[in-house]
């Protein structure tokens, strides 16, 4: 019986919830964790510095990656023709 709600645990939380909404609760559930730990040793303001200089480092790729989609700055609608272009030039 142990091994079988092991197994159907996890399987409900995905089902139930969703993946990306499961990956987004474990992963403040490590974070929240690890703050917890950390926070004694190091104190508030070094753990409130790190995380907002994560938080700029990850939302600024974002932030760009957005702008270029907006303004057809990206290449999506030039894969198509390069695709095209080997075809060609393969034959096929």
């Amino acid at each position: 019986m142990e091994t079988r709600c092991s197994y159907l645990l996890p399987v409900l939380l995905l089902c139930l919830l969703g993946l990306s909404a499961f990956l987004v609760s474990l992963a403040k559930a490590v974070g929240s964790g690890t703050s917890m730990l950390l926070v004694d040793k190091y104190g508030r303001k070094v753990l409130l510095f790190v995380s907002e200089v994560l938080v700029c480092a990850t939302l600024f790729p974002l932030g760009t990656y957005f702008y270029m989609q907006e303004n057809s700055c990206l290449a999506e609608e030039y894969v198509g023709t390069v695709s095209r272009k080997r075809k060609k030039k393969d034959g096929v």
